[in-house]
C-alpha cells in the first residue's frame, strides 16, 4: 500500500539563476521525510537549464510539472 502525501512543496520558476534552482532541488531531494510531492510551475519554458532541471527532478518520486507557455 502506498503512503499518502503529507504535504506539497510548490516551487515557481521564472527567471531564477541556475545555481539557486539547483540548490533548491538538491535540498528537497536530500530530505529524509519523503511523504511529500513537489509541484513545479515553470513560467518560462525557454530557460537555458530546462534539460538539466528534468534530470534533477528524476530523483524526486512524487512530482508534478506544470509548464506555462508564457509568464502568467
Amino acid at each position: 500500500m502506498s503512503k499518502e502525501i503529507f504535504f506539497s512543496i510548490i516551487l515557481p520558476v521564472y527567471k531564477e539563476k541556475k545555481e539557486i534552482f539547483l540548490k533548491c532541488i538538491n535540498s528537497i531531494s536530500c530530505q529524509t521525510f519523503k511523504d511529500f510531492e513537489l509541484i513545479l510551475i515553470i513560467d518560462n519554458p525557454h530557460i537555458e537549464y530546462l534539460n538539466e532541471m528534468y534530470t534533477l527532478l528524476f530523483q524526486i518520486k512524487n512530482k508534478k510539472v506544470i509548464i506555462n507557455s508564457k509568464n502568467l
